[in-house]
């Protein structure tokens, strides 16, 4: 069986362009008419081709000189050419915006203020640019917005955008919802509600919302409730920050603790025996009475904050994502064995009031 022959690929030639054709700016093997701006296969780069069709479709062009299309040839050129420059410019515009988008992430991360990004990052990144690779960094800088108010608005939308994806998981997911109260170093009560659920296959833990509270009810009305009972007086935040200012204490504030949040005994307690000698040097000017009762459990005091704090130690070894039971097995068991030492330790008065 004979084999069929291959076609004759025809070839452009500068010829071509009086009667309006050029290569093709995306294939040089296939006719591209300057006037309908329309590619034909290679079996039309003929001359008998190109002048039918600009006979039929161009019959008002068929007498004009080559000085006419190659006018329209660099009109072409000039238009392909800045069309080009746009779709550089645009793309470099869209990667500067991924990379900002990117590093707002990475300081959202780290806690750093916003300002971080015009201070810090983009000089960073025109050291690198110029100092180690030996380029002109000023065009890669103005690409990537790293203003405050540009990094708070990328974090903003990241957040929201996590946000509705989350809830669009929820929408078609069985998971389990906690509620948790808790107070800021100022006392700012917050409610937070974390969600835990399975996603193809694996078991993750997210933070829902963090909405704050107006009044933290459970904390400020229990302590209104005891001052009334036993007819005392509200302490005064700002005279007990003064008096920790001028003992030196590393921190300003006592803590308010709530039976819903799992950490707040242990630190109020430990926030308790380290301010201890200014809680009682400030309870002597108002009661001198409890200030004595408060000193006579300053033992105690120390005892509880360490027990707390072996308590909020095993609480965080409970919390994480993918924890099993096994694993939370394991970790009740093993504080359950030290149990029995921390006994022993306590009923020794030598001790100095600390666990071992």
């Amino acid at each position: 069986m004979a084999e069929n022959p291959k076609k004759k690929c025809h070839q452009h030639s500068i010829d071509f362009l009086k009667f309006g054709f050029i290569a093709s700016p995306t294939n040089q093997q296939l006719p591209f008419c300057l006037l309908c701006n329309q590619v034909f296969s290679n079996e039309g780069m003929k001359p008998s081709r190109m002048c039918g069709h600009l006979t039929k479709k161009h019959p008002d062009k068929k007498e004009k000189d080559l000085k006419y299309f190659l006018t329209l040839s660099k009109q072409f050129a000039n238009r392909s050419s800045i069309d080009g420059m746009i779709n550089k410019i645009t793309t470099k515009n869209d990667d500067g915006l991924v990379a900002s988008y990117n590093i707002s992430l990475l300081i959202a991360k780290s806690g750093k203020l916003h300002t971080i990004g015009d201070k810090l990052i983009l000089p960073a990144i025109r050291e690198v640019i110029s100092t180690v690779m030996y380029q002109d960094a000023s065009s890669v800088v103005r690409s990537i917005p790293l203003s405050n108010n540009s990094v708070s608005r990328r974090i903003e939308e990241l957040a929201i955008d996590v946000e509705q994806q989350l809830c669009e998981v929820l929408q078609t997911t069985e998971f389990a919802l906690q509620l948790d109260e808790s107070t800021l170093c100022d006392n700012e009560a917050l409610l937070m509600a974390y969600v835990r659920y399975i996603h193809n296959g694996v078991s993750k833990e997210e933070m829902l919302f963090s909405k704050p509270l107006e009044t933290d009810t459970k904390v400020f009305a229990n302590r209104d409730y005891c001052y009334e009972q036993n007819q005392k007086e509200l302490t005064d935040d700002r005279i007990f920050q003064q008096l920790c200012e001028n003992n030196d204490e590393d921190d300003k504030l006592l803590l308010l603790h709530t039976k819903v949040r799992w950490l707040s005994k242990g630190n109020c307690l430990k926030r308790f025996h380290q301010q201890f000698d200014s809680i009682v040097e400030l309870l002597e000017e108002y009661d001198s009475t409890l200030a004595e009762m408060v000193k006579m459990i300053r033992t105690d005091v120390a005892y509880l904050a360490d027990l707390f704090e072996k308590l909020n130690i095993v609480n965080k070894q409970l919390q994480g994502n993918n924890t099993t039971l096994i694993q939370a097995k394991g970790v009740v068991l093993s504080f359950l064995s030290k149990l029995t030492l921390f006994r022993q330790n306590i009923a020794i008065v030598n001790l100095g009031g600390y666990l071992v």
